[in-house]
């Protein structure tokens, strides 16, 4: 019976026109750019990302109704009809108001901590597309190379399995290092927490809360029999 009523408040909420998508929602169709600025000031680097917490919601949240091309990189990560997972991509990384860098030298971001679960991805929607695990997620290394991408502004997708549900946070460590990769000395790392609200698919609140209603139906039943 549950299932029944879920099937159908979940089939009417979806819009006529619907379409495959052949590139992946940005920061602007979330809510707008939430920058985490880094400089660096001498010989001290900073990061400091501006105010405001970015939600990771599924596809069928950001785009009801839609799929993603099944060519697309991102497709069997974050497809409705794959493993649907719960993506942002508000946090961008900008070298902003920063003193030149010393010659030869580059900034590395490396993951810290981060809630279980939670990954990051570099992505292109330009041709060649691209949808890279980093940070640690999928077996990548740690450390990932912002010097390749010349400091400019970037905006890696974070994503967190279907299902999920509640808050999320990750620390980030900006490194000063030399083409190499090697730290610079005299230069201490940056670090920075940057957290999430994490909205699964309403279908999965729905089945979640049916779940619920089921167990304490049961229980009140168990009690019944009991006295």
């Amino acid at each position: 019976m549950f299932k029944s009523i879920i099937t159908i408040t979940t089939l009417s909420a979806l819009p006529i026109g619907a379409t495959v998508l052949t590139t992946l929602p940005g920061p602007m169709d979330q809510g707008g750019m939430i920058h985490i600025n880094v400089a660096l000031n001498g010989a001290t680097l900073t990061a400091a990302p501006e105010t405001g917490t970015p939600d990771l919601k599924p596809l069928s949240s950001w785009k009801p109704g839609d799929t993603l091309d099944p060519v697309s990189p991102w497709y069997a990560t974050l497809d409705p009809a794959q493993a649907a997972g719960l993506f942002n991509s508000r946090f961008g990384l900008v070298l902003f108001e920063s003193d030149p860098l010393p010659v030869d030298t580059k900034i590395m971001v490396s993951w810290v901590s981060g809630t279980p679960g939670l990954g990051a991805f570099r992505w292109r929607n330009s041709a060649p597309q691209l949808f890279d695990p980093i940070l640690g997620t999928g077996g990548s290394a740690m450390s990932w190379d912002w010097g390749t991408v010349s400091h400019g502004m970037t905006h890696p997708v974070f994503v967190m399995p279907a299902g999920s549900s509640g808050t999320a946070s990750v620390t980030l460590a900006f490194t000063l290092t030399d083409s190499a990769g090697v730290p610079v000395p005299g230069y201490a790392p940056a670090q920075t927490t940057v957290g999430f609200n994490v909205i699964p698919e309403p279908s999965a609140v729905l089945l979640s809360m049916a779940g619920g209603a089921l167990l304490m139906r049961r229980r009140r039943h168990s009690s019944a029999f009991r006295s």
